[in-house]
């Protein structure tokens, strides 16, 4: 486990930093790993404390991953916000009526 554990390590401080692409292949390592050692595990209380151990790593990457998510949504947001009252700004027009 203690391979599977600095991947894990490795993956977390990836998605702390924003980086999904270089968690990306860390991750299919982890899962590869996991599953390589869990084949070579005889013992079913061994194999149900290292299911628990990955299970808890991957829910806190699915909770960082969904700040990250609100975050990156709320940046989106307010550069759509800021970009459409910018060009609504540049490109205002004038109509002039004559009687």
């Amino acid at each position: 486990m203690a391979m599977a554990n600095q991947l894990a390590s490795q993956i977390t401080f990836m998605l702390e930093a924003g980086d999904f692409d270089g968690a990306d292949p860390l991750l299919s390592a982890f899962f590869a790993r996991l599953e390589g050692d869990l084949a070579q595990m005889p013992d079913g209380r061994d194999r149900s404390a290292f299911l628990q151990d990955a299970l808890g790593w991957m829910y806190r990457w699915l909770s960082l991953s969904r700040v990250m998510r609100s975050h990156l949504n709320e940046q989106i947001r307010l550069s759509v916000r800021e970009t459409s009252y910018g060009a609504a700004f540049r490109h205002s027009s004038t109509v002039e009526f004559t009687a």
